[in-house]
């Protein structure tokens, strides 16, 4: 599932260098690495701080740490996402803590480790064309 990112309101655009060999997309999920550069939010150690969704693409593959910054929304209490896969949403999802793939994905039929974010969801949204509303939850 993808995050959408119509609906959100610009919070100033803020910038962040990107970790070197990294490449991020328009509406990925991002997080600092703990060493002050954003990497997708599903890479790495469970001790994160999320940033927010990427607004212009940023591709640091081929660079050193900062080489290049990213710009992306702080992320707000709530998110729409939408499915990649086929799985149909449907009302025993609701409230339950999904792992978060990549930045751009949730897998509805895992959980998260103890300490890591996951995403939550609280609502079907549109269950067709597979669009659920929830949040990061520990």
């Amino acid at each position: 599932m993808a995050f959408n990112l119509e609906g959100i309101q610009d919070l100033s655009n803020c910038t962040k260098e990107v970790a070197g060999t990294t490449s991020l997309t328009v509406g990925q999920l991002i997080k600092d690495n703990g060493s002050g550069y954003a990497v997708d939010a599903g890479v790495g150690a469970t001790n994160i701080t999320i940033l927010g969704l990427v607004r212009v693409a940023a591709d640091n593959s081929a660079g050193a740490n900062g080489d290049i910054s990213v710009t992306y929304t702080p992320l707000p209490p709530s998110q729409w996402l939408k499915g990649l896969t086929d799985k149909i949403p449907t009302a025993a999802m609701i409230g339950k803590l999904c792992l978060l793939q990549d930045g751009n994905t949730i897998d509805t039929d895992a959980s998260p480790a103890a300490g890591v974010i996951g995403f939550k969801i609280c609502a079907i949204v549109d269950a067709t064309n597979k669009i659920v509303k929830g949040y990061l939850s520990l």
